[in-house]
């Protein structure tokens, strides 16, 4: 069976997927994901996560394509049209085209049979190495999923070459002028 997804409003086959080639996710990163577990069929803390996605769309100002009500029935119709109970959800929405003076937002949902981690991995464990990558907490992006990955996808590709499963982070530590003072008057 072909893999269908939810692209803006309508469920289609994932070949049939267009995103306008001027769309800001595509072009810059301007995008938010959220990915969530179904088991049973049952899509589990969607609140929560769209808690988080409405949240990070917000405080970034990327408009989203529809409430939560229309973003958990899409979510389901996805689910159910590619005939999964256990599944691994990929919710994607970007700022849409650019170019546009008033940009229609895209919506990607997505849905695939769930892949546990090998069994080796809980009986035996994992490698995992420290990246020299920090995390800066006063950069806007902090804190939120967006489609701008790219350094966390090279630090795990770096992991990889140590044969490790896993990268860590560590963050920046921000003092700021008082916060400094502060610690001397104490």
């Amino acid at each position: 069976m072909a893999q269908k997804v939810f692209l803006n409003n309508q469920t289609i086959e994932s070949s049939a997927a267009h995103i306008n080639c001027a769309d800001g996710g595509f072009l810059y990163g301007a995008g938010l994901f959220e990915t969530m577990r179904a088991s049973n069929g049952v899509v589990f803390a969607i609140d929560d996560h769209l808690k988080d996605f409405f949240n990070s769309a917000e405080k970034l100002k990327i408009n989203l394509r529809g409430d939560k009500k229309f973003i958990v029935d899409a979510v389901y119709e996805t689910l159910n049209a590619n005939e999964l109970k256990e599944a691994r959800i990929r919710l994607t929405a970007t700022s849409g085209a650019m170019s546009a003076e008033n940009p229609e937002p895209t919506l990607l949902i997505t849905a695939v049979n769930f892949e546990p981690y090998p069994k080796s991995y809980y009986d035996k464990g994992i490698l995992v190495v420290l990246n020299s990558y920090r995390q800066n907490p006063a950069d806007v992006l902090a804190g939120h999923k967006t489609t701008s990955y790219f350094s966390r996808i090279s630090a795990l590709g770096l992991a990889f070459q140590k044969r490790a499963a896993e990268a860590l982070w560590f963050t920046v530590m921000v003092f700021l002028r008082r916060d400094v003072s502060a610690m001397f008057l104490s």
